[in-house]
């Protein structure tokens, strides 16, 4: 069987365009994965950050780096900050809360 395809569908199914490739991976379980390895670059979390906003933006900035670049074209295309802020913002809902409950459940101040 033979199909014909318009070269918009064919950009769609080959990827082409970085930001496609973005859109289709934004998912919350793929998102978690990154964030979970971002999170053990940090495990000094205490002393790297001095509060859990702090660490909360800095483990989302570093996994959401993480995935831009996973895709190269994505990387050098020159809406990079764009796309970046729009997925620390989508982030920032979806497990900013939780991030700052670790910091605060792991830096308990002692006194």
């Amino acid at each position: 069987m033979n199909y014909i395809l318009t070269e918009k569908q064919l950009r769609l199914i080959m990827e082409d365009n970085p930001l496609m490739w973005v859109k289709r991976r934004i998912r919350k379980d793929i998102l978690q994965e990154y964030i979970q390895e971002a999170e053990i670059n940090f495990p000094t979390l205490c002393d790297d950050f001095p509060t859990a906003e702090d660490y909360a933006n800095g483990v989302i900035k570093w996994a959401m780096d993480d995935f831009l670049t996973t895709h190269e074209d994505i990387f050098l295309d020159d809406r990079y900050d764009e796309v970046s802020n729009n997925l620390i913002e989508i982030c920032k809902n979806w497990f900013g809360e939780n991030l700052v409950s670790i910091y605060n459940n792991t830096c308990v101040e002692e006194d």
